[in-house]
């Protein structure tokens, strides 16, 4: 996958915030196929502890990825299913996450995390409580924020902060899914 950080540009997808940093990187990776062929067979959970982080918009492709991933000695996979800056409406996410999930569960038996913006709703991480093992909270979309002036990444889908700045909106998402 091509994504867009560039060494010799980084700005292009970073930007310095008050109190955190605003990124829309899309990391580069030579795909899931070179990892399992390259550095699978290199692994052993006893001495590094490997999650490895999947996305795809297509559920038939998580699968496939999952079962990629079967007989690799990690620890866990996470899956990321959606972007922090999709606009894509909420109702429409939640089933999207939860068939995410589903497709990895039902081709794995490795332990599953589902890293989500604050952006996501608590109702989907309740639908899909029994598929994961664990939650972890990915950036906060910058359209989260009020803002005057439009996102300085706002050619790449206006990005999302992390930092201090995000704070107050992850700690509280944690807390709402704890209860």
């Amino acid at each position: 996958r091509k994504g867009e950080l560039k060494w010799y540009n980084p700005f292009h997808s970073i930007r310095p915030y008050p109190n955190g940093v605003i990124n829309a990187v899309k990391l580069t990776n030579p795909g899931i196929e070179w990892f399992c062929e390259h550095i699978g067979p290199t692994l052993d959970r006893r001495k590094n502890a490997v999650i490895v982080s999947i996305t795809s918009e297509s559920t038939a492709q998580l699968a496939q990825m999952a079962r990629m991933l079967e007989d690799i000695d990690i620890v866990g996979i996470q899956i990321n299913p959606h972007c922090p800056n999709s606009n894509q409406p909420s109702k429409r996410r939640i089933r999207s996450i939860y068939s995410s999930a589903e497709a990895v569960k039902n081709n794995t038996q490795h332990p599953i995390i589902l890293s989500l913006p604050p952006s996501i709703a608590e109702e989907s991480v309740m639908r899909v409580g029994s598929m994961i093992e664990a939650v972890t909270i990915n950036s906060v979309p910058y359209r989260m924020f009020s803002h005057k002036q439009p996102s300085p990444l706002k050619h790449l889908g206006d990005g999302s902060v992390s930092g201090k700045r995000a704070h107050p909106f992850t700690w509280n998402y944690a807390l709402r899914i704890m209860e």
